[in-house]
């Protein structure tokens, strides 16, 4: 993956350790132009708020005219959700889940 265009990895770092990290692509909706930008991983301890800057810039200059984002983990959804719109995104739809054994 790295090294590919559309791309990147953004690390957090803090006192030499690793606080946070997001993966992220810039690709085309299937059913428009429209290029997106989203995260395939996002985990942050601490600097969340720089990891979401820093993908919002590079996802600006990739051409991307939107942002999509997702929250996999289950629990506390509530305060995921109070934070992502401190961060500026808002709630487009939602996610089903179902174990397999």
């Amino acid at each position: 993956m790295l090294g590919r265009p559309g791309f990147e990895i953004f690390i957090a770092e803090q006192d030499d350790k690793v606080v946070g990290i997001l993966v992220a692509m810039v690709d085309q909706l299937l059913w428009s132009r429209t290029l997106y930008a989203t995260d395939i991983v996002f985990l942050a301890d601490r600097q969340g708020t720089e990891l979401i800057q820093a993908f919002r810039q590079w996802a600006k200059e990739a051409g991307a005219s939107v942002i999509l984002m997702g929250v996999t983990e289950a629990g506390r959804e509530q305060a995921k959700e109070r934070w992502f719109q401190t961060q500026g995104l808002e709630r487009t739809g939602g996610m089903f889940m179902e174990k397999l054994k």
